[in-house]
């Protein structure tokens, strides 16, 4: 730690750290021994007085994968768009311009019918 902000940056960090991991413990012992009285989850079929803390961790490890799950969708969505785009970019950039029919050298003269023209001798 060589400079005054090096130290300011460190010390707030660890204070904020230290905050956090005493509430957790305070929040761990203080609800340590309830219990919820009844519940209807999906997770817990059949349970009557559950421990709360066991809740609170399967409802965090849900909410989590579902936030997880929401932005992996979200952003393969995103990706495929812009695939999509480039792709069409791509496409319309690559495409051979339309072709011109070149002018004829000499008018041919028109016979009417389609008829190929006769051979001169």
């Amino acid at each position: 730690m060589n400079t005054f902000w090096e130290k300011i940056v460190f010390w707030t960090k660890a204070t904020i750290f230290g905050v956090v991991a005493l509430y957790a413990i305070l929040f761990v012992a203080a609800n340590w021994g309830v219990n919820v009285p009844d519940i209807h989850l999906i997770v817990f079929p059949e349970y009557k007085d559950v421990w709360m803390l066991k809740v609170l961790f399967i409802d965090s490890v849900v909410s989590i994968f579902a936030w997880w799950l929401f932005w992996a969708v979200y952003r393969t969505v995103r990706r495929i768009k812009a695939a999509a785009a480039a792709r069409s970019d791509a496409t319309a950039a690559s495409a051979p311009a339309p072709a011109t029919p070149a002018p004829p050298s000499s008018p041919t003269p028109s016979t009417g019918n389609n008829a190929p023209p006769s051979p001169q001798k």
